[in-house]
């Protein structure tokens, strides 16, 4: 029979080699999404909040892939419909990904909720992006029959400033 101390340390040790299988398996684990045909990648140290799409106020004389405004929770971010930029399609998506960074925050609409994806091989060819994600693209992975586009949102939101 084991004392209490013992008993305790042992469960303690066992959730210590837990927690140490989950972090060396998430090191490489990415988040991926959907927005239109196109499937994203975000790096694996970018924290986002994804929420159920709620309307935006509508900003007069903006271009009609700016949603509008989103106040969540009393801060107020604009949020961008990429699918309708790229494609003229303006079909709602049922949640919005919030990006936060450095006090500011933006949203885009996605279509599917974020999964964990372990990236597959470097792609070197040149798949045809949109234009607009020319220059935000870090990588391209091929998992399957899928490719991932690995992209640097913080870029394409200053791209996407400077359209205004």
């Amino acid at each position: 029979m084991m004392t209490p101390t013992t008993a305790l340390n042992r469960f303690a040790s066992e959730r210590r080699k837990h927690d140490l299988y989950l972090n060396e398996s998430r090191v490489n684990l990415y988040h991926g999404f959907r927005i239109g045909d196109l499937k994203f990648l975000l790096r694996p140290e970018v924290k986002v909040e994804v929420v159920e799409t709620t309307p935006c106020c509508p900003v007069p004389n903006t271009p009609g892939w700016l949603s509008g405004m989103l106040n969540l929770r009393g801060e107020i971010f604009p949020v961008f419909d990429i699918n309708f930029l790229i494609t003229k399609n303006a079909e709602l998506s049922r949640w919005i990904m919030v990006f936060r960074h450095a006090g500011h925050s933006a949203g885009i609409y996605i279509d599917t909720l974020p999964v964990g994806i372990t990236p597959g091989t470097v792609v070197n060819e040149q798949i045809n992006l949109p234009e607009i994600l020319q220059g935000c693209v870090d990588n391209i992975y091929i998992q399957g029959d899928d490719r991932w586009i690995e992209t640097d949102f913080e870029k394409l939101f200053l791209k996407l400033r400077d359209l205004f």
